[in-house]
């Protein structure tokens, strides 16, 4: 119950509080009506003069406003013609454009086109140096086989006349071998030398022909000067037949 009690007392003076609020807040408002009445009068006349002043400053507007519509025209006039140049020398640039793309584009194919042509002939020197090539190493190789057939046939025939002439010297008599011996050059100085040492073995012996020497040194003596004799005759031999043991060509035979 206190506390009910409590409750209302406070319920109460609130309520005063606020009663005494509106009184205040009536006040004021009777206050703000008197002075809204004595503006009204005010407002009106300022109202009124607003009228006059915007009346009179759009007057003033249009009076200035027609000298500048004149420049206004002008300018317009100038950047409308200005904005029509820079139009008509942009549509020509990109004409120009245009028509070097197209000569660009030309210009690559001529060169894709010239770049295979130079590769097709490439390849047909390339294949014609390949066959030129080979027909010279067939013309060579021919000519190389050529040369060896050539090369034996006549090996073969200096080896038939050598053959022949073998069989013709060998064909001829042991006497006229011995003349044709004797008569050679090769043979010559060697019977010269045997001759001389045969004259001075002479000479030699004729002071000692007084002093008689057994007749084993006579026989020895005979027996050396035969053999030495016929070792003459076998190395003049050798000398006339050393021709015929090999064939050396000091150069290719004539084709």
């Amino acid at each position: 119950m206190k506390e009910m009690r409590e409750k209302m007392e406070e319920l109460e003076h609130s309520l005063n509080q606020q009663r005494d609020r509106n009184a205040k807040l009536n006040d004021w408002l009777d206050v703000a009506e008197d002075d809204i009445a004595m503006l009204r009068p005010e407002n009106i006349l300022l109202r009124k003069r607003v009228k006059d002043l915007e009346k009179s400053n759009s007057e003033v507007q249009l009076v200035e406003a027609e000298p500048c519509r004149s420049l206004l025209d002008d300018e317009l006039y100038a950047q409308r013609w200005s904005e029509n140049k820079i139009q008509k020398l942009l549509k020509t640039v990109q004409q120009e454009r245009e028509q070097d793309k197209i000569s660009l584009e030309n210009c690559r194919v001529s060169l894709l086109t010239m770049k295979h042509t130079l590769e097709e002939a490439e390849l047909g020197l390339h294949n014609r140096d390949d066959d030129i090539h080979k027909c010279l190493r067939q013309k060579n190789q021919e000519l190389g086989e050529q040369l060896e057939d050539r090369r034996d046939t006549a090996s073969l025939a200096i080896v038939n006349d050598l053959m022949e002439k073998k069989e013709e010297t060998l064909s001829l008599s042991f006497a006229e071998e011995l003349q044709l011996l004797a008569f050679s050059p090769e043979v010559k100085p060697s019977l010269a030398d045997s001759a001389d040492l045969r004259h001075e073995e002479c000479e030699a012996e004729e002071p000692l022909k007084p002093l008689s020497l057994p007749e084993e040194h006579q026989t020895k003596r005979s027996f050396r000067g035969n053999f030495f004799s016929i070792n003459n005759l076998w190395s003049g031999t050798r000398l006339m037949l050393q021709p015929y043991y090999s064939v050396h060509y000091g150069a290719l035979p004539p084709i």
